[in-house]
This record gives C-alpha cells, sequence and structure tokens, in this order.
C-alpha cells in the first residue's frame, strides 16, 4: 500500500509504501493522484520506497509505466523523486525511470531525501 498527501506548503505529494508494494498497488496508486491532487502545471511527487517493500516483476514495469502516463491528461509535467537504500528496489527503479520517454515526465531516483528534495526543487 501508499500512503500520501500533499504538502501545500512545500508544493510536494508526499508518499511513501508501508508494507508491501505490488502492481496493482502502483496502478492504484496513480488512479489515485488523478483523483485527488488538484490539477497543477507541475506534480512534484516524493517517494520513499523502504527496503524489500516492492514485489514486482521486471516486466511489470512497462505496464505501470504505460499506466503512469495518464498523468500528464491532468499535469503539464510530472516529476517524480524516488528515495530507495536496497540494492534491489534501486534496480526496479533504474529500470522503471528507464521506460520513460517523454521530456515532460521525470523521474530520478535518490539514496537521500535531502537531494530528492533539491531536484524536486524545494
Amino acid at each position: 500500500m501508499i500512503v500520501h498527501k500533499f504538502n501545500d506548503k512545500r508544493k510536494v505529494l508526499e508518499s511513501k509504501i508501508n508494507g508491501q508494494c505490488t502492481y496493482i498497488d502502483l496502478l492504484l496508486f496513480v488512479e489515485s493522484i488523478i483523483v485527488s491532487v488538484k490539477e497543477t502545471d507541475e506534480l512534484r511527487i516524493q517517494l520513499i520506497i523502504p527496503d524489500d517493500s516492492l514485489r514486482l516483476d521486471i516486466k511489470d514495469l512497462q505496464g505501470i509505466w504505460q499506466f503512469s502516463k495518464r498523468l500528464l491528461h491532468k499535469y503539464k509535467n510530472v516529476r517524480i523523486a524516488i528515495i530507495v537504500n536496497d540494492p534491489h528496489q534501486t534496480a526496479l527503479s533504474f529500470l522503471f525511470s528507464s521506460f520513460v520517454d517523454n521530456p515532460h515526465y521525470q523521474v530520478k531516483v535518490f539514496s537521500t531525501i535531502a537531494v530528492a528534495n533539491r531536484w524536486l526543487c524545494l
């Protein structure tokens, strides 16, 4: 499951995986963003992925990317900072970012929140 809350002061969607996260959980996360986060020119997302939380196959990543493109129907630009430490979660995050092929949708992987926040311009 992914919990998230929009921080109005910082203008960022603060998100964190709690427990185990599956392909369906990520699709539901994207759908909940579309439904609950107000329209803005630039959607900035901070996603914290704890160790050993992603339950994904490499083949799931392309499907997640295809579904995630729906965010661009509502937001002009999307920037996602993924914060991760575990090597397996890091590899999956980098593989996901390699599928992103739209200049209005950016994904970067970080090991610290501080550096991620700088990239998100917070």
